[in-house]
């Protein structure tokens, strides 16, 4: 048994351990800007830069990526950026799903 008191009127309220759930941690969204970065091949990171060069879009995306220290995995520019990627070929159909699902690795979390 698990025994809580309240602060209103010092009342003790019993409650059986089954009834307490256990805390589940939220699940993290923000990964470093190198570990977001990680996730790409180097081959997409050099297609990314090279279309960056030629398309003001991919540009501001980069640009915003590079201003941070973390990326939210769960933003919705950083939705939208890699959904571009895909849409202008520069990184192949189905990648911005595995980057943004990926889980994210202790050593990938922001300290």
């Amino acid at each position: 048994m698990t025994t809580i008191t309240t602060h209103i009127g010092g009342a003790t309220i019993t409650v059986p351990n089954a009834e307490l759930a256990p805390f589940v941690p939220p699940p993290q969204t923000r990964i470093t800007a190198v570990a977001f970065k990680r996730r790409f091949t180097s081959t997409e990171r050099i297609a990314i830069r090279a279309a960056a060069q030629a398309n003001a879009q991919v540009y501001d995306y980069m640009d915003l990526l590079n201003s941070g220290l973390a990326v939210h995995v769960t933003d919705a520019d950083v939705i939208a950026g890699l959904q571009a990627l895909e849409a202008a070929g520069v990184i192949a159909a189905g990648r911005a799903a595995q980057i943004l699902s990926a889980p994210i690795q202790a050593e990938e979390a922001p300290a």
